[in-house]
């Protein structure tokens, strides 16, 4: 606002002065020439003034003031046969030609500054320049926002030439389709805006435009041709259905696109208010975990394990915690997706490490038992070069013995980085550390994979034991993986037991141990330890 007031006000006092000295010179005589080239200066200046500061309205104003000081020499020249004033008309000429040449390099100036040097399309002034002549026409319009959500790790691998060509391509294939239907930009590194007319259809359009940007890339460098293949995703949302103010419709286009890449099934999502909401619920997760450790508001439970042949205590899986300001209880599978999105994942993985095992550690000298600390390991944590050294170091300063510890890990965590899981597996196991792979059943294990990894505990998912007793097909699952578990020279432990019904059928199924409601909820650490305690008696 304040730049446009300024505009104004320079172009308004620029145009009463040229006025005044247009009066001032059509009075003028053959005898002020000198007097009024020196006005002829001072006009020109104003020009060049006012073309600065407003280009596209100062040139018009300055070609019309020009022409107006031409008019009155010509008047001079005419009128009184004088041709002194001819030096001014030749210099007003060239100021027409001066100020043209400045217009358009402006002008350029202008356009490069909205457009996006590497890809040619809007950047993100011009979108917002753009945006703003939408508003205006008050015409309804769809805002499509696109992520090509594994580009970093391509750039990062092939370099940036390689990922240059590829946002290149990757923009000549929007055009294609877009063509004049709508409007397209590059708002940041790997993601780009559409801007659609309401009158065509935002899912024909979009999904055509992620099916041929997902189709095989190859970029030829160095006499050797590279191939990528791109995972798009895009959030769509609607002006003025889903918001007037244009920072929102961006900010709903964005977080359906966050949901979108969060699917495996849709690829294409439009916003809504449960998004926002879900969104905003995420968000105060993540200052809850942020807020956590200063705060002091993490804490574990301990679930106990059972040995099914005598109900023996076989152990305990510590679980993690977060109170809420509130005081309300969030819950993992809540928080520890948002935590695995940021770098907060290793420190709360190492707290869940260091707290268990110093608690762990007072249970063990209570009992003569030999039991089991089972601690849930992320993906990202396990996986990483230093997670080894770094717990070998936290066993030595705890004092813990490294026999009592085992380290739960899902199917994910190898399918993820085979190689590297593998390599921190034969490490922790050949330090005495336990490995059991969780929640067997419900992802996509290769047999082949399976026997290959030295893991000491298979643990059969939840969602199969749930269909136990009425399914027979899960009975049959159930079945085929306590006999591979044991084929391998594992133990298996069933999760999520709740009846007594479910474990009369495990017994006969010859699983080892199980760990649920039906025997016992988790613990608060002192109720864990007084169980540890009668388990000796």
């Amino acid at each position: 606002m304040k730049q446009k007031i300024r505009t104004l006000t320079i172009l308004s006092i620029g145009t009463v002065s040229c006025m005044i000295l247009f009066l001032i010179m059509t009075r003028a005589t053959a005898t002020t020439n000198n007097f009024n080239g020196v006005l002829q200066a001072c006009q020109v200046a104003l020009c060049l003034l006012m073309v600065c500061a407003d280009y596209k309205k100062g040139v018009i104003l300055s070609y019309a003031v020009l022409a107006l000081s031409l008019i009155s020499s010509l008047r001079v020249m005419i009128l009184f046969h004088n041709m002194m004033p001819l030096p001014g008309v030749c210099n007003l000429f060239i100021y027409f030609i001066v100020l043209s040449l400045l217009s358009r390099q402006l002008n350029r100036k202008e356009q490069q500054s909205k457009t996006d040097f590497l890809t040619g399309l809007l950047n993100r002034r011009g979108l917002y320049d753009l945006q703003n002549k939408k508003l205006s026409a008050r015409a309804p319009f769809y805002l499509v926002y696109f992520n090509l959500k594994n580009f970093p790790e391509i750039n990062d691998t092939h370099g940036h030439f390689y990922g240059d060509a590829v946002l290149n391509t990757v923009a000549g294939r929007m055009r294609k389709i877009v063509g004049k239907k709508g409007s397209l930009s590059r708002i940041s590194g790997h993601e780009f805006v559409m801007l659609l007319s309401a009158k065509h259809d935002p899912v024909e359009i979009t999904d055509s435009i992620i099916t041929s940007i997902s189709e095989k890339i190859s970029i030829q460098n160095d006499d050797s041709n590279i191939d990528c293949f791109l995972s798009v995703y895009a959030g769509i949302a609607k002006y003025p259905d889903d918001a007037t103010d244009f920072e929102y419709l961006l900010k709903y286009a964005n977080i359906a696109m966050f949901h979108a890449s969060q699917s495996s099934a849709q690829r294409i999502r439009f916003f809504n208010k449960d998004m926002e909401r879900l969104l905003s619920r995420q968000f105060e997760i993540e200052q809850f975990l942020l807020d956590g450790f200063s705060r002091n508001s993490f804490y574990l439970d301990y679930q106990p394990q059972y040995k099914l042949d005598g109900k023996v205590l076989r152990g305990y899986e510590a679980l993690l915690r977060l109170r809420a300001t509130d005081g309300s209880v969030i819950l993992p599978e809540e928080f520890l997706p948002v935590a695995e999105k940021s770098d907060l994942i290793h420190k709360i993985d190492n707290y869940v490490l260091r707290n268990a095992m110093v608690e762990f550690k007072d249970i063990l000298t209570k009992s003569d038992e030999f039991l089991k600390l089972a601690v849930n390991i992320s993906i990202r944590s396990f996986t990483s070069p230093d997670f080894v050294s770094s717990l070998s170091k936290l066993l030595d300063e705890v004092s813990f013995p490294a026999h009592f510890l085992e380290l739960e890990i899902t199917e994910d965590s190898f399918l993820h980085s085979f190689d590297d899981s593998l390599r921190n597996m034969k490490a922790l196991r050949a330090m005495g550390i336990s490995i059991a792979l969780d929640d067997f059943g419900s992802g996509y294990t290769s047999l082949a994979y399976l026997t290959k990894l030295p893991i000491n505990l298979l643990k059969i998912d939840k969602s199969l034991i749930d269909g136990l007793e009425n399914q027979i097909i899960s009975r049959d699952f159930v079945h085929i993986i306590i006999s591979l578990g044991h084929l391998i020279g594992c133990e298996v432990l069933s999760e999520g037991v709740e009846s007594e019904h479910q474990i009369a059928l495990l017994r006969d199924l010859d699983c080892d141990c199980i760990q649920g409601y039906v025997w016992s909820m988790p613990l608060a650490y002192s109720n864990a330890k007084q169980l540890a305690a009668e388990s000796n008696e």
